[in-house]
């Protein structure tokens, strides 16, 4: 691999520099996407992009899958990255990767390619100024989006699992429905985690928009009863 990207100090400014995983995931993003467009078994990688997997991202970021999964859901919030979720593999598109890449043409004269950097320069410093002043205000709406749906940590990230099945399906979850959805879990999985967790395990294995009692759980209850009936 080789080639560099650029990065400006505006970054220190970026919502997410003080949170180490996903700074230095998106940073991983950044190294790892594709300088051009490219093929990998047939698929097209646009440029900026990079074919993966969690399991993939955790082993060369030295996180774990659950912080993976999480700093990723962040930036998709955020719009600093798309992901497309594939049978065995990810697709990740670091969004506006051109700001990060050095465009110039090699063969241009210097005295053009002087003329073009100052151009280049200008154009970047009112481009800086306008993000800055947009930071503020996704800040402000990112806050009130991360912070967690449930306090346990592996319930809240299979529960984001769940919303991002959601989204593969094209039955995105508004605030509203998300809010109904909690209410929901609580109320069928009688509010114990490891039941919650599996009710949310089977609506993610059967790409269901819903949320149902488990399917066996009739059938663990005959099973009980039969038990005691026989101790009796």
């Amino acid at each position: 691999m080789v080639g560099y990207v650029k990065l400006y100090r505006q970054m220190t400014r970026w919502e997410w520099y003080t949170d180490i995983n996903t700074k230095s995931l998106f940073l991983h993003c950044l190294l790892m996407a594709n300088h051009k467009d490219n093929e990998w078994r047939g698929i097209e990688i646009e440029s900026g992009s990079f074919i993966t997997s969690f399991r993939k991202l955790a082993t060369e970021t030295g996180l774990t899958l659950s912080q993976v999964r999480t700093s990723l859901h962040k930036l998709k919030m955020t719009q600093d990255i798309a992901q497309e979720s594939h049978t065995n593999y990810i697709t990740i598109k670091v969004l506006n990767y051109a700001k990060y890449q050095d465009l110039e043409n090699d063969d241009i004269a210097q005295e053009s390619h002087k003329t073009s950097r100052q151009s280049s320069i200008a154009n970047s410093n009112k481009q800086e100024l306008k993000e800055l002043k947009n930071y503020k205000n996704i800040e402000k709406d990112t806050k009130k989006k991360l912070q967690p749906y449930f306090e346990d940590e592996k319930l809240n990230t299979k529960f984001e699992d769940y919303l991002s099945m959601r989204v593969s399906i094209k039955k995105k979850a508004t605030p509203q429905a998300i809010k109904l959805a909690i209410s929901k879990l609580k109320d069928i999985g009688n509010n114990d985690t490891q039941t919650m967790i599996e009710i949310l395990e089977q609506s993610i294995f059967y790409s269901w928009q819903g949320l149902f009692e488990l399917k066996n759980k009739p059938k663990i209850e005959k099973e009980e009863y039969h038990v005691k009936t026989s101790r009796i």
